[in-house]
């Protein structure tokens, strides 16, 4: 066994020459790269496994090694819950590298687990050690990268850094494209242990080589300007690109694309934008804010057009711009209830849009005003600014808008009891949607629709809406819509008495919710199974299947409802009989108190409680009379 061969090209005929006299020997080299030799097998050495053996009590392999660097005796923290999630966090830091966990777990003896982290997101320097019994190469990340780099002839050196533009996994297609590097040197690369294939179409750079390799300065200037704008035309175009295809069947793998691309859209984003070149940075603002409303990542997407908002108006003529993701950031905010912060970032907007006559921009802004108005519980001043928003995109022709305004007066009309001119206002925006193929809005109005068919008790019809619904959520693989529309479903085969296909769907929609951690629709799904067991005759056999909860009664999902969600099931509520008579007092018309994350009031209707679509985001459950079920 040789370890850390540094020149294979001896390494290879020093082991022809040991085969040859000894045909079944074996030997065993680690190197950055394989020795080409007849009958040589190639195993990668990835970082040591984070993942946790459920068959055994031990942690992962990498929190093992940075222990074993410990003295236990002078850590009394060592075993505490908080310092191994720290551990845990290093070890995902620095990607499993052992010699890279060994000199993190050095550091221990002069800082603390959170400095150590803190430092590390930063950058990897902090990786030393002066150990004598070490050899250089070994005493720091850096010193083992300048082993390896010190090995590679200058064109290599150049490819390495070049590739560092890409901050995510990249394909050979956008490595010649951008760095005019070919696949076969692509391959050699990761030959050499300096790229990670993962064998179908991406490579990436282990973090500490992208990091050492980046702060090469080996392209003169000008060639890296050249290189930084050929990166952002590319994601630019890739962007536009993936997202000018509506095709529902492509839809969920275009967002893919984009997702595994993101930080590299982005960064492309700054630099256009630091270059001013509004033309490309314009459409490509809309396009992010139109994966993160397609994704559901609200939190994220108002966070990082709030960003690109302040880079906007740091350059000249940058306001339309700044307004533009601005307005986008308000819009994503209102759909998480971040009420003051999105207040703030319209009321800029929209003054800009009117001032300056940006009638496309005016109209969505006023779009986000109504949809606001309406989150805040004040259902006139969202009608208001939903008609203004219809004007103003009729008159200027702008479809998308239109289509915003139609779905939200149809639901402001809905809540009001006008069920005829909701579903004239809802049956024309489903049309727009349908022509623009604009994906979510639709499924939101086929929501919509549904809706209103409970109210008239016309629940073949319902169904049909909301199956046409999960079509779409399925196909965008959007688990929250899922979850929501088929809970509604689930809720309209208990009114049709079919408690078997009603189970089965309230089930699933459960699982839904907890895979995206959606603990209020869970408590909407588990409300609904929980009046299905008298209904059904006791029947509970799917409803052991779910995980137990601490708060959870034997046989009782309407009572882990409660706990989960207490503003659903308390003191306020009013109680309600059998035929919707409140016990209370209260008029069954007013009898439904709305869930902590409903935006709007809605009045009761036939049928159960359902999570509804509201203004401009999926609506949550209200405590309906006796009878209903929790519809979102």
């Amino acid at each position: 066994m040789l370890d850390n061969v540094d020149d294979t090209s001896a390494a290879a005929a020093f082991a022809a020459r040991l085969l040859e006299r000894s045909p079944r020997l074996v030997l065993l080299f680690t190197a950055y790269s394989r020795l080409d030799l007849l009958g040589e097998k190639v195993f990668t050495l990835a970082g040591l496994s984070l993942e946790t053996d459920p068959c055994q009590e031990a942690p992962p392999e990498a929190i093992q090694l940075y222990l074993s660097h410990l003295q236990p005796e002078s850590l009394p923290e060592i075993r505490s819950t908080e310092f191994l999630t720290k551990v845990e966090t290093i070890c995902q830091l620095v990607e499993g590298m052992p010699l890279a966990i060994a000199l993190a777990a050095g550091q221990t003896r002069c800082m603390s687990a959170t400095d150590l982290v803190a430092e590390l997101s930063h950058n990897l320097d902090v990786l030393r050690t002066s150990s004598a019994n070490l050899p250089d190469r070994h005493r720091s990340i850096q010193a083992s990268f300048e082993n390896a780099w010190s090995h590679l002839s200058p064109q290599r050196q150049s490819f390495l850094a070049r590739l560092t533009l890409f901050r995510a996994p990249f394909t050979a297609a956008a490595a010649e494209a951008v760095c005019a590097i070919r696949s076969s040197d692509l391959h050699a690369l990761a030959g050499e242990s300096l790229l990670t294939w993962d064998t179908t179409e991406r490579y990436r750079f282990h973090r500490t080589i992208w990091q050492y390799a980046r702060e090469k300065d080996v392209l003169p200037a000008t060639a890296k300007t050249a290189l930084q704008q050929k990166y952002a035309e590319w994601f630019a175009n890739r962007v536009l690109e993936f997202l000018s295809d509506h095709e529902l069947a492509h839809f969920a793998a275009m967002l893919a694309q984009i997702e595994a691309e993101l930080e590299d859209a982005l960064q492309s984003l700054y630099w256009l934008i630091e270059q001013q070149d509004w033309a490309r940075a314009k459409p490509m603002i809309m396009a992010l804010f139109r994966y993160y409303e397609a994704r559901g990542k609200y939190r994220a997407g108002s966070a990082t057009m709030s960003e690109i908002a302040d880079a906007c108006g740091k350059m000249e003529n940058g306001l339309e711009a700044q307004v533009m993701a601005s307005s986008r950031a308000a819009l994503l905010a209102l759909r998480i209830q971040q009420f003051a912060s999105a207040a703030r970032w319209i009321e800029f907007a929209a003054a800009q849009a009117t001032a300056q006559n940006w009638h496309e921009e005016e109209a969505f802004c006023l779009n986000v005003l109504a949809t606001q108005a309406m989150a805040t519980h004040s259902a006139g001043a969202g009608e208001k600014y939903a008609l203004q928003a219809l004007a103003c995109a009729r008159q200027y022709a702008v479809a998308e808008e239109e289509a915003h305004a139609l779905y939200t007066l149809g639901n402001s009309r809905i809540n009001k009891g006008e069920l005829s001119q909701a579903e004239a206002d809802l049956l024309e925006c489903k049309h727009i949607c349908q022509e623009r193929k604009s994906w979510r809005k639709l499924m939101r109005v086929l929501n919509s629709l549904a809706d209103a068919a409970c109210y008239r008790s016309d629940r073949q019809t319902a169904l049909d809406c909301y199956f046409q619904a999960l079509e779409i959520a399925e196909g965008t693989q959007n688990p929250y819509s899922q979850a929501l529309i088929v809970n509604n479903i689930g809720t309209v085969y208990m009114e049709l008495q079919d408690y078997p296909a009603a189970q089965e769907h309230l089930t699933h929609s459960v699982e839904l919710c907890q895979q995206v951690y959606d603990r209020e629709g869970e408590a909407v799904a588990l409300a609904n199974l929980g009046e299905i067991a008298p209904l059904a005759g006791g029947k509970r056999s799917s409803c052991r299947t779910l995980p137990a909860r601490p708060a959870d009664q034997p046989g009782s999902r309407l009572q882990l409802g409660r706990d989960v969600c207490p503003h659903h099931f308390g003191p306020d509520v009013p109680r309600t009989g059998r035929h919707g008579q409140s016990t209370s007092g209260t008029h069954p018309s007013f009898a439904n108190v709305r869930g902590f994350r409903q935006p709007e009031l809605l009045l009761s209707r036939p049928g159960r409680s359902r999570r509804m679509a509201g203004p401009d985001r999926p609506a949550r459950r209200g405590r309906r009379p006796a009878g209903q079920r929790h519809r979102r």
